[in-house]
């Protein structure tokens, strides 16, 4: 087997504190909410922040930052136009001294400074696989930690966080529909973490080799993750982990009567899964039990069922929860962002108060935040970052790089997917994951070179 030191892209230099420093916040991210439950203090993420601020003041001093923003003159470009208008946005439109308002612009520039740190530091393919590495094991545990919930039920300090989380408690409590929220606190951002953490292992997979045990790890490992996945009842990571799978099948997927066969399965399994928990819920045949463990069981179906109840329709309880308060509350903030938007190009800036949630308009945050020519600088940069990535792509050869390649791809997409239609578009959690991987795109030809002579 070929060490990984010896695989093209590998290098050998000591590591700079501010890679350390990024490291930490990336462990940090995965735990950072049991202490802010616990204790019940946001206060918590302000050592992300020092963390952060550590990471980039020793990466915008450092050589390596100089040059990669030379070789990536329009992207830094395109970001530098972003934060102006963030900044923009925050003097003008703003009154500055508002926490409400220094805290949103603290996630607005949060994926700044993370992607400024992964484009200088995450640059080969051993720094690269450490924070796969990192990022798989983290996410496998916070799994196994909603797995300790689904069997044993939530803790006091859980369910009080949990009680913040929109309308979640009240879901469990009404209709029965429990949603995991692992390390997290809440169902969709652990849903996202755990959507990540799928994508994480297929890029892990095809640039180690592992062999058998490890294989047994992660397909172990990827189960309890898709478990949690589903347990967390969030549509938006479950529909972008759909489309980044379908985006890579189409990129690097070779068909044949093996892999056709296994669809058709896969196809029929999950057909026959809905068919069960629809006849199961409706008969309340579990429901009615003397035994606990069926009535728990019958609480976990009903949670899958709430999903299924979107497409094809429920009870006056999940009506309510599931289409006036969560479908239509969407379409209205939507349409109601539109209109103001059509009207106040610039956006609204930080403290206009609204008759909807901005957090149900997705990336059209963004745009109520900073106007529509922010979200456009948003999403250039983040086009930019992708096709850099699928540029490569084309060029490489060898098959375990396309593989990772395509994996972190998939991911791109599932994750602008997934922020498309949900609250995470200015969650500074979040954008930790969200811009390692856009610097680690944006860097792809350096982590997996081209070989002379292909």
């Amino acid at each position: 087997m070929t060490s990984l030191a010896a695989l093209p892209g590998a290098r050998t230099a000591s590591r700079p504190t501010g890679l350390t420093a990024f490291r930490v916040i990336v462990a940090s991210t995965y735990v950072i909410y049991i202490a802010v439950s616990f204790f019940k203090s946001e206060n918590f993420l302000f050592l992300l922040d020092a963390l952060l601020a550590v990471a980039v003041v020793f990466a915008i001093t450092s050589r390596a930052f100089a040059e990669r923003t030379i070789a990536h003159g329009y992207l830094m470009l395109t970001l530098a136009v972003y934060v102006a208008f963030v900044l923009f946005a925050w003097v003008a439109l703003s009154a500055p001294t508002e926490l409400a308002a220094l805290k949103t612009l603290r996630n607005l520039l949060y994926c700044v400074g993370v992607f400024i740190v992964a484009i200088t530091y995450v640059t080969d393919r051993t720094r690269l696989g450490a924070l796969l590495s990192l990022m798989v094991v983290l996410t496998i545990l916070s799994a196994l930690y909603g797995l300790r919930q689904a069997v044993f039920g939530y803790w006091q300090f859980e369910l009080d966080r949990l009680a913040l989380m929109g309308s979640s408690l009240k879901e469990m409590i009404v209709i029965g529909r429990v949603r995991l929220t692992a390390t997290f606190g809440d169902p969709l951002l652990c849903g996202f973490f755990m959507m990540c953490g799928l994508f994480f292992m297929r890029a892990r997979w095809n640039m180690e080799r592992p062999g058998r045990a490890m294989r047994l790890f992660y397909r172990i490992g990827a189960i309890a993750v898709f478990g949690v996945l589903v347990a967390s009842l969030t549509r938006a990571p479950l529909l972008g982990l759909a489309v980044g799978f379908v985006a890579i099948l189409i990129i690097d997927f070779r068909l044949d009567r093996r892999s056709l066969g296994r669809i058709g399965l896969a196809v029929l399994a999950g057909i026959l899964f809905v068919g069960a928990v629809v006849w199961v819920v409706q008969s309340r045949m579990l429901e009615e039990s003397e035994n606990p463990a069926l009535r728990f069981l019958d609480a976990g179906l009903t949670s899958v069922w709430s999903l299924i109840a979107m497409f094809l329709g429920g009870g006056d309880e999940t009506t309510y929860f599931l289409v006036n308060q969560s479908r239509d509350a969407r379409l209205n903030a939507w349409t109601n962002a539109f209109a103001y938007l059509m009207s106040n190009p610039l956006g609204a800036g930080f403290s206009e108060v609204f008759n909807f949630s901005l957090g149900d308009t997705g990336l059209l945050q963004v745009a109520m935040l900073t106007g529509i020519p922010g979200l456009l600088a948003f999403l250039s940069v983040a086009a930019l970052v992708f096709f850099r990535g699928f540029a490569h792509l084309r060029r490489s050869r060898r098959i375990e790089d396309r593989r990772a390649i395509s994996a972190l791809l998939g991911l791109w997409i599932a994750i602008f997917v997934t922020t498309a239609i949900s609250s995470l578009a200015t969650s500074s959690v979040a954008a930790v994951l969200i811009w390692l991987v856009g610097g680690a795109l944006v860097n792809v030809s350096r982590i997996f070179p081209v070989e002379r002579g292909t």
